[in-house]
């Protein structure tokens, strides 16, 4: 997750006292309004409940702060919020849950009111849950899965997503949602009308598919899912290996068909949107492709051939975004030239470059890259992420956000780090565990 402050409002309140109201946007698009002394109230909670452990919070400042000031706080906020929910203990309390959908519920004037909301599975086929307008991400995450009798172990790994269906059926990811988002504000927040919210399976290695072999609700998510993308041309089968998916789809065979679907080129990828790859200070239009450890780059050249590239993450040290430009009315003019991912990676000459993507998914991209990061590191074993803040490097620059890697046993070399599988279903395991009981739903 990602929260930047690109939009800052100069107000004055009803007694005539001047303050800043801040624009939050979290993973890209307009997520609520706030005052800083709504910030600074609720982290005097925050510090009650995790003590030392919580982040450092800009300070007051009583005298009239200059523009280059309010810029300095504007900084301080978004590393605070950002470092906030780094901090699993912490994004995952109450007192963050309750704190945020406050927020998003004042920002949109949100009723409270019951709701039959729609949630898409990756088919098409439509679920309608009932649930209240103030509900979040997670609480319908739970409501599907218990209609479609998913278990809550297994449904730890998916998520709901925001994507725009376009009218030839091809679509776009917009976002994932986070737990704590609420669902019903989408089409405001997103400035998509046409948006829908579809449950998708979150995780990079499709290794892990074999889990979902032994549960009819989790296999058929998994089927559907890659049989939509297969017809959406979002993988590259072998034409033997397409005549055997089409006889294991006519004779709906969906474990035999996801074990091939195991050895089809770019199965298990988040594919994302065409963008712009910047090499030796030349353009070129690519799709990336975010799975199975790599990062894929299909880029096409100025001869219009094509050149594919595999970044692999265990040769990354870090990788950051950059908000470019002005933004009008929550949203950033000419988003795909604005938005920026970058990553720095050992070539295989032992030097280091930075890989430059310029594209309006710029976060989910990213947190696909975190995702992926976490399956093959897990926390607390040979590596970990560090997430930084830093002052833009010029005017036109509005925020830019790395996260930096560390591993103890990588100095440029190609060796390729452990894998844990073991180690990250466990910790998805232990999430699910605090789940709602069967009867709350």
């Amino acid at each position: 997750m990602h929260f930047t402050i690109p939009i800052t409002e100069d107000l004055v309140d009803n007694l005539g006292s001047r303050y800043v109201l801040y624009t939050l946007f979290l993973d890209g698009f307009l997520f609520c309004k706030v005052r800083y002394s709504r910030l600074h109230q609720w982290n005097e909670q925050v510090r009650w409940y995790f003590r030392d452990n919580a982040p450092t919070f800009p300070p007051k400042i009583f005298l009239a702060m200059t523009d280059t000031m309010a810029e300095g706080r504007r900084l301080q906020l978004e590393h605070y919020l950002q470092n906030v929910c780094d901090d699993v203990l912490i994004c995952r309390s109450e007192v963050f849950t309750h704190f945020f959908r406050g927020l998003q519920e004042e920002t949109f004037l949100v009723p409270k009111k019951l709701v039959g909301f729609d949630v898409f599975l990756p088919d098409g086929e439509k679920v309608l849950v009932d649930m209240q307008s103030t509900d979040t991400a997670e609480r319908l995450l739970q409501l599907v899965a218990h209609r479609i009798r998913l278990s809550r172990e297994l449904s730890a790994y998916f998520a709901l997503f925001v994507i725009h269906e376009y009218e030839d059926g091809s679509y776009s990811v917009l976002k994932k949602l986070a737990e704590f988002e609420l669902p019903f504000v989408i089409p405001w927040s997103t400035g998509d009308e046409h948006s829908k919210i579809v449950i998708r399976k979150w995780y990079m290695d499709p290794g892990l598919d074999e889990m979902f072999f032994e549960s009819s609700a989790g296999l058929y998510l998994l089927y559907a899912q890659a049989v939509h993308d297969l017809k959406e041309g979002r993988m590259k089968p072998t034409d033997e290996q397409l005549k055997q998916l089409k006889m294991l789809e006519e004779a709906e065979n969906k474990k035999e068909y996801l074990k091939v679907m195991q050895q089809v080129e770019y199965y298990g990828c988040m594919q994302f949107d065409t963008c712009v790859y910047k090499n030796q200070m030349v353009d070129h239009p690519a799709v990336v492709r975010v799975g199975k450890d790599v990062i894929n780059c299909n880029i096409r050249l100025p001869n219009n051939q094509l050149e594919e590239i595999d970044f692999t993450i265990c040769r990354m040290k870090c990788w950051r975004i950059r908000l470019m430009g002005e933004f009008l009315n929550g949203q950033n003019k000419d988003a795909v030239h604005n938005m920026e991912v970058s990553f720095e990676y050992c070539n295989a000459n032992n030097s280091w470059t930075w890989i430059t993507f310029y594209t309006d998914q710029a976060f989910l991209l990213s947190n696909c890259i975190q995702q992926m990061v976490a399956e093959h590191l897990p926390k607390n074993s040979i590596g970990n992420m560090e997430m930084l803040t830093e002052t833009p490097e010029s005017e036109s620059m509005i925020t830019q956000i790395t996260r930096r890697l560390q591993f103890p046993q990588f100095e440029g070399s190609s060796t390729a780090l452990g894998k844990f599988v073991s180690s990250f279903k466990v910790k998805r395991e232990q999430n699910a565990s605090e789940d709602v009981q069967d009867e709350d739903l």
